[in-house]
């Protein structure tokens, strides 16, 4: 079958397949940004994708339907083995795929198999892809973590992104540290009085130069620009990254333009 007799056919999500998967091995490694896939696609393919496809499918999004189709053919193609995505948002033929196209030179449509029993982590994605909005409170955070391998970043957000968001936000506050005020404001001065008795030459050992580092942050941070600025001249930069000298050099130099004013 030529090329034009594969174009004449893109009326439905099917016959998106193959044409995809060309697109894919024409690349040298046959990686790419799945939004430069898609144009990619449409350069080749455009002008053969039918009028209809090009309207959105809902009245509430600009995306045309022949993308939302391509987006969804890539999936099918992923569950197969022949496409995967090596990181977020980037889309890549896999060996079976280009395999497949060797052994398959004329044919523009994949049969439909019975697949192969999916990983755990794509059964994850086919499951929580599934899921009606009235079943999202059982969605959590490690399935979507799963889907959004599989997905493009922009599909991904439109269909879980706010309940991503939330999830996300709920896990991050478990590490989140309950604040005893009394406590804090004990440990705090506690640093401030090792910097301060450092400084006018008590106490019995000289902290080493990267902590003589972390007090200049930590004094500028507290807006205690005396002692800050007053640290750097004491810091042995041979035994200190320089990185983090330089950086440390900047906050002290900043510290001394707020004790001058």
């Amino acid at each position: 079958m030529d090329e034009e007799s594969r174009r004449s056919q893109f009326h439905s999500q099917a016959d998106y397949r193959v044409a995809l998967l060309e697109t894919l091995a024409e690349l040298s490694d046959g990686t790419e940004r799945a939004r430069d896939v898609v144009a990619r696609f449409e350069e080749r393919y455009g002008d053969c994708i039918t009028p209809d496809h090009r309207a959105p499918r809902h009245a509430n999004t600009t995306v045309p339907i022949w993308k939302d189709m391509l987006h969804h053919a890539r999936l099918d193609l992923v569950r197969r083995d022949l496409m995967d995505s090596p990181a977020n948002g980037v889309w890549r033929i896999t060996e079976q795929g280009r395999r497949w196209l060797a052994d398959h030179p004329t044919t523009a449509m994949l049969p439909n198999l019975k697949f192969d029993r999916p990983t755990p982590a794509r059964r994850t994605a086919r499951q929580v892809s599934k899921k009606p909005a009235s079943s999202q409170s059982e969605v959590t955070l490690p399935m979507l973590e799963q889907v959004r391998k599989y997905l493009p970043e922009d599909e991904f957000r439109r269909a879980w992104g706010d309940l991503y968001d939330r999830l996300l936000a709920e896990e991050r506050a478990r590490f989140i540290t309950d604040i005893d005020r009394k406590a804090l404001t004990d440990a705090v001065m506690t640093q401030v009085r090792r910097i301060q008795d450092f400084l006018q030459g008590r106490g019995d050992s000289r902290p080493s130069d990267e902590v003589l580092c972390d007090w200049v942050h930590f004094a500028y941070q507290l807006g205690l620009y005396r002692e800050a600025s007053a640290l750097l001249p004491l810091i042995n930069t041979a035994e200190v990254n320089d990185w983090y000298y330089e950086r440390t050099k900047r906050i002290a130099l900043a510290s001394r333009v707020r004790v001058r004013r």
